[in-house]
């Protein structure tokens, strides 16, 4: 997942033009100058703490005749009535805060109303948003000013469809990906130890694409490395007589796609083909959709399994 989140990151395109990044920039620049001078006005409401706290611990005669040689108290050792000044000092400091952002709120009421009497009308005039259809309302809303218009979403639908935007660049993974008109209903990389697989679908031709992942990590080589066969019971034997009761699979990928979950005592063919059906069904009720299984390297050993085993599972129905 990881990786193909690499995809989408390496394929987009950049929609801002100069004008909307100098404006992010701006907005990004005023947001660290209040960070700075919140973070400012922190340390000078603790460094005022800290004084006072520190003139209110020790004598006036020594901090007057000591002062700059004696050391600020520790917190830790200051008594219970100190520690409720903090925080009452911290309650006013949290008070005022909160009158400020009321405060803010009220100016921008203000400015509000102070535009609606520039514009002539009544402060306590209620502006009722309008919809229109019409390809002439930019105009008509200049016309009108101080009035609210809601924008024609189906002109916008419209003309998104018709131009058709490109937020991926050609030939990038993304584009080829939205181009061709396949969807990733499924992607299984709950664990890199494990079989890791995607589903995709292409509803125009009612088609479902396996695709398992090849070799990529230490794991992965030892499951590789594993080269020696296992005995699989030949599941046709009693359809077809006269067949090898049992079949020599490579036992890595044998281990891989044959072992059966302790929880849900199901072995990875099962439980993608119950997905494979899951997601078929619901494309194509009838079941007659179509299937690909395809894989790369290590990949292309569990496709092989993968079909072959969907091949019995048809023989045997």
């Amino acid at each position: 997942m990881r990786e193909f989140y690499g995809w989408i990151e390496d394929s987009k395109v950049s929609q801002l033009d100069a004008c909307t990044e100098e404006v992010i920039n701006n907005l990004k620049r005023q947001a660290a100058r209040r960070r700075w001078k919140r973070a400012k006005s922190i340390i000078s409401i603790g460094r005022m703490l800290n004084r006072r706290l520190s003139d209110e611990k020790l004598p006036r005669s020594s901090t007057a005749s000591d002062e700059g040689t004696e050391s600020l108290p520790d917190m830790d050792s200051l008594d219970p009535n100190k520690y409720q000044m903090v925080h009452h000092l911290r309650r006013q400091v949290a008070r005022y805060r909160w009158r400020r952002a009321i405060t803010r709120i009220i100016i921008q009421v203000k400015l509000g109303k102070s535009f609606r009497q520039t514009k002539g009308l009544r402060t306590s005039q209620i502006i009722i948003p309008k919809w229109s259809s019409d390809s002439s309302l930019d105009k008509r809303a200049k016309d009108k000013q101080g009035e609210n218009v809601f924008v024609d979403m189906k002109r916008l639908v419209d003309t998104a469809l018709t131009e058709q935007p490109k937020f991926f660049k050609e030939g990038s993974v993304m584009n080829n990906l939205i181009e061709s008109g396949i969807e990733v209903v499924w992607f299984s990389d709950m664990t890199q130890s494990d079989v890791v697989y995607g589903i995709c679908v292409q509803r125009q031709e009612k088609r479902i694409t396996v695709v398992f992942r090849g070799t990529v990590n230490s794991h992965n080589w030892l499951i590789n490395m594993k080269y020696s066969t296992s005995q699989v019971s030949n599941p046709v034997t009693d359809v077809y007589p006269g067949r090898r009761e049992s079949l020599d699979i490579h036992t890595g990928f044998s281990l891989y796609m044959l072992r059966r979950r302790k929880d849900t005592q199901m072995n990875k063919v099962e439980e993608i083909m119950e997905k494979i059906d899951i997601i078929g069904r619901e494309m194509a009720a009838d079941g007659s959709y179509k299937l690909s299984i395809t894989g790369h390297s290590m990949g292309a050993a569990l496709a092989t399994l993968l079909g072959k085993s969907l091949i019995y599972s048809l023989l045997l129905n």
